[in-house]
């Protein structure tokens, strides 16, 4: 009977702890700053540094999409654009966490200048993190010295 009620905690500790944030319709957590997490111990960040606001980016292009994470877990991340505070589509379902990920930008994406990057685990919806300002896609002509 202990372990039972012991485990039957747990989980109500886990469970507060998991659902305590703000969940959007896909039960993602809501637009917001970064947000770290604590399960079973384990603890940590994740960041996304490029693109982080201002940049312009081209359609038809690839692009180094990069984060810092504070720890290897997770082993996979989600990248997620995100279009005038709202989700757009899948980058990567599930790259490994390495800090860095190319994305080819389809041709098929508005132009806009209202875009984020979100990252967070696969296995979970936190910790995760947007670009800190909007960044523009378009489909003009790249200039000779642009870099992206």
């Amino acid at each position: 009977m202990k372990t039972y009620i012991r485990l039957v905690a747990f989980f109500v500790v886990i469970g507060i702890a998991l659902t305590s944030f703000t969940k959007d319709e896909r039960n993602q957590p809501m637009q917001g700053s970064r947000q770290s997490f604590v399960n079973n111990n384990i603890s940590g960040t994740l960041t996304i540094t490029y693109p982080n606001g201002g940049e312009i980016l081209f359609k038809g292009t690839t692009i180094i999409i990069t984060w810092t994470s504070s720890t290897p877990f997770p082993p996979e991340v989600r990248l997620e654009l995100w279009k005038g505070g709202a989700y757009f589509s899948v980058i990567n379902p599930s790259a490994p966490n390495t800090g860095s990920c190319y994305w080819a930008i389809q041709p098929t994406v508005p132009n806009g200048n209202d875009y984020k990057v979100k990252i967070l685990p696969t296995t979970n919806t936190i910790p995760f993190d947007f670009s800190d300002n909007y960044f523009t896609i378009t489909g003009g002509t790249i200039p000779p010295n642009a870099v992206n």
